[in-house]
């Protein structure tokens, strides 16, 4: 499967909130990148025992373990290494950390196609980019992805296509090829729409879901790109190879460019088309800090789009999807970055509690949030302390945190708010143990000497 079709694809319906309670975008990009170690490696091993290197055909069926063992090893060993060099507080930390992986990939590529254990070059690129990004992210955003995906679609991904297209010669391409060639990939991708299709029963996915990921696993594009042109290479660059191996190498890169040109657009507009269709979408799951609640603001009139926009946390902003909510804090549903190193304002905390009050507990207690309202909320009904432990006793399910939530609210523009408020004298009692709340008041004994009137406390509170 292409991962340069199929991540991009299921990046944007993870950030729509598609599939991410039932953690469908994250199963197919983690098979995706499975999937591609097992075919590179298997396609390794079939090519050494077709053009043999001199060795033993027994050598070359064990060597292949080896090399995935070298390649996983080496790739762990290094993504590990760029977790923890160079430290967190140079600077160009990411175009160092990026750097540092691409020189790794090339050297290790062109070092393992030296050794002819190609194998292990691929499958240890693989590994430490995964590695690599799986401790990247417990920091945060990632620009290095950025970065990368810059590099590939500006140059890499035209560049490889390029060199693909220059290998395929159509006078050596025949009509009976062309026709054998579109029926064998669509037996191919019958049989793997019912592989794919029947591969995810017992996983928990809901039977539409299970078709969304058979249809993910259509498209074909980089891999068979890269791995295209190898065998009619191989062919010409062996003088004991015959016409007969050559023919072969075309009617493969023939057929994997037919591959291409028929799954990978089509394949990419399935996926989009069956997103909204086939998978359920979770509002609170989207991953540019804001809540897309039904009453929330559309598009660039809502407060919370603009703060989305201008911290950067979305390329654009889309005019038809309501913007109700921006969080600020800890949880892990929307949790704040550093501005300098991108790393989770909790992983900050936790590392140097020190930070916070010591009743924090190495933690916020706190979620500060900015509301852009649009129409009436839903009604909302708190409960005291003792009874939230109750009811999370009771009914965890409904009821997930023991703590009762107390809200405070402050309107920045005219709002309106149905509710019940406390006493006077009790809202005094409660400012007076905030001193940075009480020095907005301009005379704060005069409010104390108001209380007598309970007309008079409210206008002065007020």
């Amino acid at each position: 499967v292409s991962p340069a079709v199929v991540i991009p694809a299921l990046l944007e319906a993870s950030k729509q909130g598609y599939g991410v309670q039932a953690g469908v975008p994250s199963l197919v990009i983690a098979a995706a990148s499975l999937d591609d170690v097992y075919a590179i490696t298997i396609f390794s091993l079939t090519l050494s025992l077709v053009f043999p290197t001199g060795d033993s055909p027994i050598f070359t069926v064990l060597g292949a373990p080896a090399e995935i063992f070298a390649g996983v090893f080496f790739g762990a060993v290094v993504g590990y290494v760029l977790h923890v060099v160079p430290r967190k507080d140079v600077q160009n930390l990411h175009l160092i950390r990026l750097s540092v992986l691409f020189s790794f990939s090339l050297a290790f590529l062109f070092g393992t196609a030296k050794l002819r254990v190609d194998g292990a070059g691929a499958i240890g690129v693989l590994v430490a980019a995964f590695v690599a990004s799986h401790a990247w992210k417990k920091e945060g955003s990632l620009p290095e992805e950025d970065h990368l995906a810059n590099m590939w679609h500006h140059a890499l991904q035209p560049l490889l296509f390029g060199l693909i297209g220059l290998e395929l010669n159509l006078e050596m391409i025949s009509t009976r090829t062309v026709l054998l060639g579109v029926i064998i990939l669509a037996i191919g991708l019958l049989f793997r729409l019912v592989a794919s299709f029947v591969a995810v029963f017992g996983s928990g996915l809901h039977i539409k879901e299970r078709l969304f990921v058979a249809i993910a696993w259509m498209p074909k594009a980089t891999v068979q790109a890269a791995l295209a042109p190898v065998v009619l290479e191989a062919a010409r660059s062996r003088p004991s190879s015959s016409a007969t191996y050559v023919e072969y190498g075309v009617l493969i890169l023939t057929i994997s460019i037919m591959s291409i040109l028929i799954t990978a657009p089509f394949g990419a507009l399935a996926i989009r088309l069956a997103t909204p269709v086939l998978l359920k979408k979770d509002e609170k799951s989207t991953q540019d800090g804001s809540k897309q609640y039904s009453w929330g603001r559309p598009g660039s009139s809502s407060t919370v789009a603009a703060l989305v926009k201008e911290g950067h946390h979305a390329d654009y902003i889309d005019e038809n999807k309501p913007y109700a909510e921006f969080w600020m804090g800890v949880h892990p549903n929307g949790p704040a970055k550093l501005v300098e190193t991108s790393e989770d304002l909790s992983n900050r905390i936790k590392n140097h509690p020190e930070l916070v009050a010591t009743h924090e507990k190495g933690t916020l207690q706190f979620l500060f949030k900015v509301l852009s309202v649009n129409q009436a909320l839903s009604v909302q009904s708190h409960p005291t302390k003792e009874e939230a432990i109750l009811l999370h006793k009771n009914d965890p399910a409904h009821y997930p945190d023991p703590n009762h939530k107390p809200e405070m609210a402050i309107a920045l523009t005219d709002f309106e708010l149905l509710c019940g408020f406390r006493p006077a004298k009790e809202i005094y009692e409660n400012l007076k143990g905030a001193p940075e709340v009480m020095s907005l008041v301009d005379n704060s004994d005069e409010l104390k000497n108001l209380l007598g009137d309970e007309a008079g406390a409210k206008a002065a509170l007020k």
